[in-house]
């Protein structure tokens, strides 16, 4: 009938009912049960009770009665015998459970030091970028891949230490330069990558490369001294109306990057099809 019979001192700790509050009470009053995600829905007391049928494990959030919002994982069973029919209901605080899988998830899709979205994430913005214009977005967004100049040398001078530190203080230098909702990435090493979107035009995503670079090139303390560093660059901008996919731009710009580092520190090329023939 959903009036509740006993509560152990965990449910009453939870629910912030007493276990001489509570005997008598209805379930509903004392479980105060919401659901937890977009996609959960809440429990069904009456159903439980009438129909006998239990519920299956699900997270749902429990509001207890001092006003407090806690994440429960909750089930219920029914247990019969010949004399009565009662339904055991088990509840407990996932709020830590929660924690560890925000961090796991966190970790799947950023980088480690500069917190930054890694390739993953960046392939999986990257892709959304080219479903919009399939659906009929006309804007040109662009990517960026950025490599610094002999970064190697001061990673081993100075110690990794400090190579740590300036990948660090680079990130934050990129992350400032770029739009909010423009997304910067750290993919590798001294590797970068942004994607512009969107981006009017060539000259629109050379300018926005160019004050990345010149953001880079701003002298930095390192270890008692001052570090120069500069960046090259390869610049790919999206082709209406091609058959390109997220791993084919992160191709033909890194292929761009690496026509790049044949000419000065600092420099930058877009990408074009001859590039891609002569890699092939």
């Amino acid at each position: 009938s959903g009036e509740v019979f006993v509560i152990n001192p965990i449910a009453e700790q939870l629910s912030g009912w007493s276990r001489e509050d509570v005997r008598g009470r209805n379930i509903e009053e004392i479980l105060n049960l919401s659901a937890l995600g977009e996609f959960d829905v809440a429990v069904d007391f009456k159903a439980l009770y009438e129909t006998g049928g239990g519920v299956a494990p699900g997270r749902h959030v429990l509001t207890s009665l001092d006003g407090r919002a806690i994440p429960v994982e909750f089930s219920a069973t029914v247990i019969e015998d010949l004399r009565t029919e009662l339904v055991v209901i088990t509840f407990r605080d996932i709020s830590m459970q929660l924690d560890y899988e925000q961090q796991i998830r966190h970790t799947a899709f950023f980088d480690g030091l500069t917190d930054l979205p890694n390739r993953a994430l960046f392939l999986d913005r990257l892709d959304s970028s080219l479903n919009r214009r399939k659906r009929g977005n006309s804007e040109e967004f662009a990517v960026l891949f950025l490599g610094l100049d002999s970064f190697a040398p001061i990673n081993e001078g100075l110690g990794h230490e400090q190579g740590d530190a300036l990948i660090t203080a680079v990130s934050e230098r990129i992350r400032s330069t770029v739009r909010p909702d423009d997304t910067v990435s750290r993919f590798s090493g001294d590797i970068f990558a942004v994607l512009l979107d969107p981006a009017d035009s060539i000259q629109g995503a050379i300018q926005a490369c160019s004050r990345i670079q010149r953001a880079i090139e701003k002298p930095l303390a390192l270890a008692g001294t001052t570090v120069n560093m500069t960046a090259r660059a390869g610049i790919v901008m999206h082709r209406q109306g091609s058959n390109e996919t997220p791993e084919s731009i992160l191709r033909d710009a890194d292929t761009a990057l690496h026509r790049a580092k044949l000419d000065a520190k600092g420099s930058y090329v877009v990408f074009d099809n001859e590039m891609y023939e002569k890699a092939l």
